[in-house]
């Protein structure tokens, strides 16, 4: 899937994405657009403060949507060496969306390693259309 059908919103310094793989439903990255970026010790102050309000309307749109038990932040840049940041959410009991049974197996410990889950390019359009309406209603 390209990169732009993720994408569930952008601002300044940022670009909210939906994860490609969403064996934890409603999985989200947030992706810094300063390229040279690796360590998130090295972001300004204005990326910084950009950041948590998205953060924060990100978990709240995620809450909205999927009522996760908890919300995991990660930000490990091992494989993808630009600083984001992974928002994960979790689920004590099986969720259904969509036609898709999701079971977070790993709850309670690391969501790592990641388990993968195939949806198809339809499921993740309405995954990321559920989350962007519910970022939206933020900014009435």
């Amino acid at each position: 899937m390209k990169i732009e059908k993720l994408k569930i919103k952008g601002y300044k310094y940022w670009d909210l994405m939906l994860h490609h793989d969403q064996y934890y439903l409603g999985r989200c990255v947030l992706w810094c657009k300063r390229n040279e970026v690796t360590d998130l010790l090295d972001m300004t102050e204005e990326e910084r403060e950009e950041f948590w309000q998205i953060s924060s309307k990100a978990r709240d749109a995620i809450r909205g949507a999927f009522s996760p038990d908890l919300i995991n932040y990660a930000s490990f840049s091992n494989i993808t060496k630009h600083l984001h940041f992974h928002i994960i959410p979790r689920y004590k009991n099986k969720v259904v969306f969509g036609e898709s049974t999701f079971e977070d197996k790993n709850f309670g410990g690391s969501p790592f390693p990641y388990s993968t889950l195939k949806v198809d390019d339809a499921l993740v359009e309405k995954i990321r259309g559920v989350l962007k309406q519910n970022l939206e209603k933020q900014d009435l």
